[in-house]
């Protein structure tokens, strides 16, 4: 008998758990719905250029889209600038002129 009821009653909490989830899927479905019915193509351009530019996050620990490349290009070209002044031998290694021996390639010895 007790167990008769203990089944009932899990029967009615997983009823009242579907009819609350049903409901509040209807009404977060129907806000969702609504609000994308309002978005303008405008307001996602406006959006995405903020989000390149770096005026949406308030926050100024990370930098925008664009402060990223600018970064990356200078580092870039500070580097380029390195490779050109320096000669060319200083960049040859030496087990760049050696000649391994054939036979002991890819072995622990190598």
């Amino acid at each position: 008998m007790a167990d008769d009821v203990k089944t009932q009653q899990k029967a009615l909490i997983a009823s009242v758990r579907d009819s609350l989830s049903d409901a509040y899927a209807f009404v977060r479905g129907a806000q969702y719905t609504r609000q994308v019915g309002q978005t303008t193509y405008e307001q996602l351009v406006d959006a995405a250029i903020a989000k390149i530019k770096g005026t949406t996050n308030v926050q100024t620990s990370r930098p925008s889209k664009l402060q990223r490349i600018a970064s990356i290009q200078q580092n870039l070209v500070a580097a380029l600038q390195v490779l050109r002044s320096t000669p060319v031998e200083a960049w040859t290694w030496g087990s760049d002129q050696e000649v391994q021996d054939k036979d002991k390639a890819n072995t622990a010895e190598t």
